[in-house]
């Protein structure tokens, strides 16, 4: 049963923007599963809603999935909490501002802001699952796990590269991660796209435990020399946040709760 759904959830992760159909054939394939198990999977996860078949015979997401975003979008309390924290924040520095979670080793951005006079550059969308490794955002979720649970996250191969600055392997990401627990902020210097900048804080639940993300992003020509107020200013805006998530859970805290 939970190879099963294990499978099930290796199913889901296989439709992308780029490619938004599967075929029980191209399943089997990329899973290593038989045709007929990636059938099965298929069907199953049809009769759930969460994917649709089309007349071509191929699956696409279905409805549901759009019902289920609408309830965590609205539920969802570092979400509910950040909302106010993110306009601001991109007000305040002409800039992006970002929400994101971590899925696996990977993270998702679930909310952002841009500021009407901010430049315009292509940053990730709401919805974008991309690799940690590179972002600001995702050096941040990563620094919160330790070493073991980095390894079985993105393993021990090469990592993705996006530009020459990008980290590519574990050793080599490793003492940013550190630099990133030690001094509380993370940096993204073009290391995920080229010309664009970013600076993060965690985002800590009420028991301590790293729930989110958040970024200030804008174009590499409009990243002060000495980007000091813009970490301050992200850390403030986390701080409250995480303020609006311990209200939200009546005030409590659990004792030796990482601040």
């Amino acid at each position: 049963m939970l190879k099963t759904v294990a499978h099930a959830g290796q199913v889901l992760d296989l439709f992308t923007i780029e490619a938004p159909e599967w075929g029980p054939t191209a399943v089997a394939e990329v899973l290593g599963v038989s045709k007929s198990q990636a059938h099965e999977l298929l069907v199953s996860l049809a009769g759930t809603g969460l994917l649709c078949r089309r007349m071509n015979g191929r699956y696409e997401l279905g409805w549901r999935v759009a019902s289920l975003h609408a309830i965590l979008a609205r539920t969802s309390t570092v979400k509910m909490a950040a909302q106010p924290a993110l306009g601001v924040l991109a007000a305040r520095h002409g800039a992006t501002a970002n929400l994101a979670v971590r899925d696996r080793g990977r993270v998702v951005y679930v909310d952002r802001r841009a500021d009407r006079q901010a430049s315009t550059i292509q940053t990730p969308a709401v919805g974008a699952r991309l690799p940690g490794h590179g972002s600001a955002v995702g050096k941040q979720l990563l620094a919160a796990c330790d070493e073991g649970e980095l390894l079985s996250l993105l393993g021990e191969g090469r990592l993705q590269r996006f530009t020459p600055r990008t980290a590519t392997s574990v050793d080599s990401l490793w003492p940013e991660l550190l630099r990133v627990r030690e001094d509380g902020i993370a940096v993204d210097r073009g290391e995920t796209m080229g010309d664009l900048r970013c600076v993060a804080a965690l985002l800590r639940d009420p028991k301590g435990d790293a729930v989110a993300a958040l970024s200030i992003s804008m174009p590499a020509q409009n990243w002060p020399r000495d980007h000091d107020q813009l970490a301050a200013g992200v850390l403030e805006a986390a701080a409250g946040i995480q303020g609006r998530m311990r209200a939200a859970s009546g005030g409590r805290t659990v004792v030796g709760a990482r601040g």
